[in-house]
């Protein structure tokens, strides 16, 4: 889930119900709350100073979204995240990210470039815990520039949906900022100088390694790389 998404929602709905949804997302996704953890509506309430129902409609909310589970007589639990969906989301932003940013090589414009190194120098500054959430906004716009500038308005969709497919990619910003910010740097190096050949491959390999930061914390146990059936999962 990307904070743009959780902006827009607070955004379009600034409730008491919708601005605990928020801080729980947030909390949820930083691992702050452990997967299987149950959540009682009398100690959210005490928590966020607020009445039973608005925090009965905030855990509504994040029950859609996936992030919680309702389960008969044991109540509302953090969700476990399903490996094989997020997988698979991964395989499909692995197809279409490296074919955005191939296009958008010959369409991004020098303020775009300015943007692009001015957000990735902000990403790599926002080093305390407490900027999490703000790197992860920085690290979605920095790729956002690029995809946006491909030509193909409902590509870029597409793409934003698979970031914002499932609520657990948050948690992938765990991973070393340092490592990011040198393959942001790398990606730029070859948008500019329109090598194809090189940005298909700095796209799928940031991806990949993307998917593998995230199942250290998601799925420890796994051993295969589902990009290659017959390959294990690299770091």
């Amino acid at each position: 889930m990307s904070d743009s998404t959780a902006n827009e929602r607070s955004e379009r709905s600034p409730t008491k119900a919708g601005r605990i949804a928020d801080e729980l997302r947030e909390i949820i996704a930083s691992g702050q709350i452990e997967r299987g953890t149950r959540l009682h509506q009398d100690v959210l309430a005490k928590q966020f100073d607020a009445s039973i129902t608005p925090v009965r409609e905030a855990l509504k909310l994040l029950q859609a979204e996936g992030l919680l589970e309702a389960q008969p007589h044991r109540g509302v639990r953090v969700a476990q995240p399903n490996v094989d969906e997020i997988a698979s989301i991964y395989v499909m932003r692995r197809l279409v990210e490296p074919h955005a940013a191939r296009r958008a090589a010959r369409r991004l414009s020098r303020r775009d470039y300015d943007i692009a190194r001015r957000l990735n120098e902000e990403y790599a500054a926002a080093s305390s815990q407490e900027q999490a959430r703000r790197a992860r906004q920085l690290n979605h716009d920095f790729h956002f520039v690029v995809y946006n500038a491909c030509g193909l308005p409902t590509l870029v969709a597409e793409i934003e949906r698979l970031w914002t497919g499932f609520p657990w990619a948050t948690l992938q910003v765990r991973r070393g900022r340092q490592n990011s910010y040198d393959e942001h740097l790398r990606m730029l190096e070859a948008l500019i100088a329109d090598d194809q050949p090189a940005i298909q491959q700095l796209f799928e390999s940031h991806i990949t390694r993307g998917f593998a930061s995230l199942m250290e914390h998601i799925d420890p146990t796994r051993t295969m790389d589902p990009f290659d059936d017959e390959s294990p999962l690299r770091p």
